[in-house]
């Protein structure tokens, strides 16, 4: 993630759902986490996703996702657009009272099922927190195959952004700005966090000091 974010150029970007107009075929999945719709929310707020799992008298793991598995903005032939296809997907998610456990992306074609766990790192609570991940099943996707997952982004139908809840407290997530791009991770759209920023500065520090070790060493191999 840390270097996919530092070596990014440029994107385009395919579709972005800011949830404006309503929720747009999203919903929830399974029904333990309650998904509405809701305006005067967002990033901007001007619309996105709500998903609420209830208290717990004494906690028991509870999983579940926005889903979205109609129309044609995240369902179909992923390799149709352009020369590259859809070469990622990126998402906004807000938690009020309660960090998640985890979240997942995952993505399903029918015949194959396969998804992407996140580091949670940068995330903290009642800030908007960018994720992205690239659609290469090299990048850290769990599944059967990569030629298989190759195959199912010919035919997706239906995407999941899926949470796990963390303790007993009730605790409400928003999701917006689901987006597919082609090309690099986009930039302006996932611009981090301030705590993100700084961690990604002190990275590009770190690979600039080993870039200028390794080249300082070698050249003084040659000389030798």
């Amino acid at each position: 993630m840390l270097f996919a974010m530092m070596s990014a150029h440029s994107a385009v970007l395919v579709y972005v759902e800011d949830f404006e107009s309503g929720p747009n075929g999203w919903a929830g999945r399974d029904g333990i986490m309650s998904v509405s719709h809701q305006f005067g929310v967002g990033s901007p707020p001007s619309g996105a996703m709500q998903g609420s799992f209830d208290s717990q008298s004494f906690p028991i793991s509870q999983t579940d996702a926005f889903r979205i598995n109609t129309g044609g903005n995240f369902v179909g032939d992923y390799t149709s657009f352009g020369a590259q296809g859809i070469t990622g997907i990126s998402f906004d998610l807000f938690a009020v009272n309660a960090l998640p456990s985890d979240v997942m992306l995952r993505l399903n074609s029918g015949s194959d099922t396969f998804f992407y766990q996140f580091s949670l790192g940068s995330m903290s609570l009642n800030t908007w927190t960018p994720f992205s991940v690239f659609l290469s099943y090299d990048f850290g996707w769990v599944g059967s195959s990569a030629p298989a997952f190759d195959s199912a982004l010919t035919s997706v139908n239906q995407l999941d952004v899926q949470l796990t809840r963390s303790g007993t407290s009730s605790q409400t997530f928003y999701l917006d700005n689901v987006t597919t791009w082609t090309g690099e991770i986009p930039d302006p759209p996932l611009i981090p966090e301030a705590n993100t920023a700084l961690f990604l500065l002190f990275g590009m520090a770190l690979l600039l000091r080993f870039r200028n070790t390794y080249l300082y060493r070698l050249k003084s191999t040659e000389v030798a």
